[in-house]
């Protein structure tokens, strides 16, 4: 098993030797016989015929016992020696590669790991080994099959092969929206029965109860002059949600909801003064549930030169759903 040096020196005795470990950490393999291994402990410096031999000069603190070896991590290099019998390979095994921090093993084999960097080493008589993930160990992985190199028929240099690049498919949900605009900016847009487009969390309070369909525009403000207007029109009775999106916190507040304009006009329409940085997400839909229809969202601002982008932030419905004042 694994053991940690005390501040005492230890004695490690197995079948074929003995071996001492000074409380420096350094290790001396002591002369020994079968019979005799605890009266061959030298009892002080003056027996020459049992002065031990040094085995481990940068110190060691952790070590393993088998029955017939002795394997040790030393502290200053952090890497691995083994004494002994060689009968499974442990002591010809020891991997040449530092960095490990503990050590264990079995009767026939050694395992030495590194916790923090998660990668392990076993060696002797073992059929199942630990993943080994640190790049610089490779004796436990069977070489890479080298790639062949393409060569050219009319001798010239091999051209390599582009690799496509996957272009991201649009969301269904959006409208399109430009990269960069100028207010007034008008969108057109169509509700339809996509299954993607469906919403049961968000819906006016006390309308019928149901499926919507839905889209959704989302843009940052990048030149923020005036009070900005998005206005949503339809021949369906419309609904609409504007939230934004804090540009350093991404925190969602709920700047409007509007289902109808006035008590004769069934389109929606909200007006605030936007923050230069954020993004806002307006939330398009019908008052009714399973309503499909063609509609217009129209941004508009009081002050010239308003500029606005196409916004790469991210929204959940259930964020809005939450942030809904409750009537």
């Amino acid at each position: 098993m694994k053991k940690y040096i005390p501040i005492v020196a230890a004695l490690a005795i197995v079948f074929g030797f003995a071996s001492a470990i000074w409380a420096t950490g350094v290790v001396r393999r002591l002369p020994r016989d079968d019979s005799h291994a605890v009266s061959d402990v030298p009892s002080n410096q003056s027996q020459p015929q049992v002065q031990p031999q040094d085995y481990g000069g940068d110190g060691s603190r952790l070590y393993y016992f088998g029955p017939d070896f002795m394997c040790l991590i030393y502290t200053n290099s952090t890497t691995v020696a083994c004494f002994g019998s060689n009968a499974h390979g442990v002591v010809s095994g020891v991997p040449n590669v530092s960095g490990f921090t503990s050590i264990d093993g079995g009767e026939t084999y050694a395992c030495a790991f590194n916790e923090i960097s998660q990668f392990s080493y076993c060696w002797g008589s073992i059929t199942r080994r630990p993943t080994t993930a640190r790049p610089t160990v490779t004796p436990t992985r069977l070489p890479a099959t080298p790639i062949p190199t393409p060569t050219s028929t009319t001798g010239a240099a091999p051209t390599a092969t582009p690799v496509a690049t996957a272009t991201p498919e649009p969301n269904a949900c959006e409208l399109d929206i430009p990269d960069t605009f100028t207010l007034p900016l008008t969108l057109t847009g169509s509700w339809i029965a996509d299954e993607d487009c469906v919403d049961d969390v968000i819906r006016p309070d006390a309308a019928p109860v149901g499926n919507r369909y839905f889209r959704h525009v989302l843009f940052g403000v990048t030149s923020a002059t005036g009070d900005w207007t998005v206005t949503l029109t339809s021949e369906e009775d419309t609904f609409m949600v504007l939230s934004e999106i804090d540009g350093v916190t991404g925190e969602l507040t709920i700047v409007g909801v509007n289902d109808d304009i006035d008590r004769n006009n069934t389109n929606s329409r909200i007006t605030w003064t936007p923050t230069q940085g954020n993004s806002y997400f307006a939330y398009l839909t019908t008052y009714d549930p399973n309503t499909t229809g063609d509609f217009t969202l129209t941004i508009e601002a009081s002050g010239a030169g308003a500029q606005g982008q196409r916004s790469v932030q991210s929204i959940n419905l259930s964020d809005i759903q939450s942030e809904l004042p409750q009537k």
